[in-house]
């Protein structure tokens, strides 16, 4: 594929993913068409060479015609990822129904390629010894949280319409992303809620941590390299939270000691949140969903991508600290 000559349309380009595959893209000689909701202030898409905003809505087709006109490809990052509450009505109909109609509306176009951002929880993970791959059957389902459960059924659905229409997408199933531009803050939230503490509280579970410029990549990357109908595990380190939080805590400038917390504790501490929050109103820090998650060992292996998408393999210790500096510079840490 020739970059000069392919224009690709980008949902959240200005999200925490998106916004570093747009960089990317540009830098590379794309020509990116930045889709924003009408509701949007686009405050977070700066006026570049080569990028074009145009105003959309995934749950309006009829308003994505134009923006699909003339577009080589998709990539689609824009997401409900919505964990409180754990059941709310808007998190299918952007994920699961929104994304439907863009796929639809691009199948009608002819792109070349639909790339589409899902998440590593789609797959049932493993051990830190047998990490998770692309062929373990979706277990995340047990959790009854609409954010898991749309983002495994559009990826199905997806898929079944690639194998019955041809239709050309590719699946990029991130894991635990840190690093720079985290505005929201999304997974920086690990980070910023570990800064300060004099005793860092581990549960016995962990996580697959990776870089969010590794996935980027890949996700570039995909447009030219992968296989139609694929699903790719992007992801780096399997670390515990005994491992991951201490190296965290050093990074950030902090010596503190690790204080293990029992499963009992963890849920105990979860769910009295959780109830603090219905009769508050306030969403809580750690929902009883959160806390149930906590205790899993989310560990995946990302060798398919590696082999096949190029992935890099950035150092977690490099990811975090890129973006514990961004965090600090721009006053998160305050």
């Amino acid at each position: 594929m020739y970059t000069d000559e392919m224009l690709i349309l980008v949902t959240g380009a200005d999200g925490f993913l998106g916004g570093h595959i747009t960089s990317i893209l540009l830098k590379e000689g794309y020509t990116v068409r930045a889709l924003y909701h009408p509701a949007s202030s686009q405050a977070g898409l700066e006026k570049r060479t080569n990028l074009e905003i145009v105003e959309g809505d995934i749950l309006d087709p009829e308003s994505l015609k134009a923006s699909i006109i003339d577009v080589d490809a998709v990539i689609h990052t824009a997401a409900s990822t919505m964990l409180y509450p754990r059941r709310h009505r808007s998190i299918w109909k952007i994920n699961f129904q929104g994304t439907r109609n863009l796929a639809e509306c691009a199948a009608e176009h002819f792109i070349k390629r639909f790339i589409c951002i899902g998440t590593a929880n789609s797959f049932g993970s493993g051990t830190l010894e047998n990490p998770g791959t692309e062929k373990n059957p979706f277990t995340d389902g047990r959790f009854g949280a609409d954010y898991m459960n749309s983002k495994r059924s559009i990826q199905e659905w997806l898929l079944n319409f690639s194998r019955k229409t041809g239709f050309p997408v590719i699946i990029i199933n991130p894991s635990y992303m840190l690093g720079p531009g985290d505005s929201k803050p999304g997974s920086g939230v690990m980070l910023l809620g570990l800064l300060g503490r004099k005793m860092l509280p581990i549960s016995k579970g962990g996580r697959n941590f990776v870089s969010v410029k590794d996935v980027a990549r890949a996700t570039v990357n995909a447009l030219s390299m992968g296989r139609i109908g694929e699903c790719y595990i992007c992801g780096n380190e399997n670390l515990p939270y005994s491992k991951a939080f201490p190296l965290f805590g050093r990074i950030m400038g902090m010596d503190s000691p690790s204080l293990p917390v029992p499963a009992p504790f963890v849920l105990a501490y979860g769910a009295i949140n959780s109830l603090v929050a219905k009769i508050t109103g306030k969403k809580p820090s750690v929902s009883f969903m959160m806390s149930r998650a906590s205790l899993q060992g989310y560990y995946y292996s990302p060798e398919k991508a590696r082999r096949e998408l190029d992935l890099p393999q950035t150092p977690i210790e490099t990811a975090a600290a890129e973006a514990f500096s961004w965090f600090r510079e721009n006053g998160y840490c305050d």
